[in-house]
């Protein structure tokens, strides 16, 4: 996420770093408040995962091509990985998910 944040602040200024920035924490406030319900199941990636996508926060549809990759395990969900959307997601499964 840092350098995602890096790379804002150099092509687009730190104005668009700190709305990036907030984009992130609504996608990850949402997680916390909603858990399985804030975001997308894909059992295609891995089973008990879902994606939030930063855009869906976004005032624009073509701004934000992050999302959040995350798994519910009763009352904790875990943030296993920030993503850029064309990505391979089952790629970028932790480990420890897996094991």
């Amino acid at each position: 996420m840092r350098q995602v944040l890096r790379s804002t602040r150099s092509d687009f200024g730190e104005r668009k770093r700190q709305e990036y920035l907030e984009l992130m924490r609504a996608a990850l406030q949402a997680i916390v408040e909603d858990g399985e319900k804030a975001g997308n199941a894909c059992p295609e990636v891995f089973a008990g995962t879902y994606t939030i996508r930063i855009v869906k926060f976004a005032r624009r549809s073509k701004a934000a091509r992050h999302l959040f990759l995350y798994r519910v395990r009763g009352e904790v969900a875990e943030v296993g990985a920030f993503l850029y959307d064309g990505m391979q997601f089952s790629e970028h499964i932790p480990p420890e998910w897996i094991g």
